[in-house]
């Protein structure tokens, strides 16, 4: 006789066993990764939901992403950086994940920026004299090439070449050559 609320069915084979087995392991793995990025109040409300579609739909339902206050304040985010002179190396990677932490944020939002975008948004966050030469560079490449990507490789050449030299001294400086109308690369042989 069943007990109320027993479900009466098959018995379930061992490859269905076995993929039962394998889906149980993903589950586990999503509902940690939203568990152990939800705050302690958040918490409380999905050890109630049985599932991480369940967990996942109440987060998405609890915190309405694409209004204009969040589009707003992420678009102001993205404008308020701005990488000063002579930082090391290490603040120059630090800067970079916070531009795209900030991006990801943008997609969150429903901001959706292309490649180009997302390359003339990253370069008005370095409009340092120090940072010229990255833009410099870029503007070598046909329109069509200049791309996040290539923005990220020239920024990271960049901070490669900035290691090697002792924190707050600046890696390269440009002057304007005002006889000729050019910009012109100096790179100091000794910071010392």
């Amino acid at each position: 006789m069943p007990v109320k609320g027993q479900v009466i069915g098959r018995r379930i084979t061992g490859e269905e066993l076995k993929e039962w087995e394998k889906w149980q392991v993903r589950e586990n793995k999503a509902q940690g990764m939203i568990k152990g990025t939800v705050s302690d109040a958040v918490m409380l409300d999905l050890s109630e939901k049985m599932s991480a579609g369940e967990m996942w739909s109440y987060c998405l339902n609890m915190h309405v992403r694409a209004t204009n206050e969040n589009q707003r304040n992420v678009r102001q985010a993205l404008l308020s950086y701005d990488l000063r002179e002579d930082v090391t190396a290490k603040e120059m990677a630090k800067h970079v994940e916070e531009c795209l932490k900030t991006m990801a944020e943008a997609k969150l939002v429903e901001l959706i920026f292309d490649s180009q975008e997302r390359a003339g948004l990253f370069l008005n966050t370095i409009l340092a004299q120090s940072y010229r030469i990255i833009h410099m560079e870029l503007l070598t490449e046909p329109k069509r090439d200049r791309t996040w990507d290539k923005v990220l490789t020239i920024f990271n050449a960049e901070t490669a070449r900035c290691k090697v030299h002792p924190a707050g001294k600046t890696c390269y400086k440009l002057s304007w050559a005002s006889n000729n109308h050019s910009l012109t690369d100096r790179r100091p042989t000794d910071l010392g």
